[in-house]
């Protein structure tokens, strides 16, 4: 697993969990049967002597019957935002989506992560 990627993966799960929240830490399409979120990382930028790594959250719940999610997922996205707030991976924003592979509502949270650049 990337630095950016764990870092987030860090961040966020020690607080999830604790919610039974499920953290995975790659997007992937698979069933959403229990509040899940996904790290995605989207996009890198050069700067020197770092990289920012801007990603997202995917925050998911199972939508058993249509409509009722909504209060689920919005308490979820407000305990990720905690999360988040807490740490040191800053996210900027957060907007409302239907993931249409996995068909469930979610929210995708923007993060970006800033990283030294070392050799190995």
């Amino acid at each position: 697993m990337g630095a950016a990627r764990a870092a987030i993966v860090a961040q966020v799960t020690p607080v999830l969990e604790a919610l039974d929240v499920r953290v995975e830490p790659y997007a992937r399409n698979s069933t959403v049967d229990e509040p899940t979120v996904m790290v995605r990382l989207d996009r890198v930028v050069k700067a020197r002597p770092w990289r920012t790594y801007e990603a997202a959250l995917l925050v998911l719940v199972p939508q058993l019957v249509p409509g009722n999610a909504d209060d689920e997922l919005e308490a979820l996205l407000e305990d990720v935002l905690h999360a988040l707030d807490g740490g040191r991976v800053p996210w900027t924003a957060a907007s409302r989506a239907v993931f249409e592979d996995l068909q469930v509502p979610g929210y995708e949270v923007a993060l970006s992560v800033p990283l030294t650049i070392t050799q190995e």
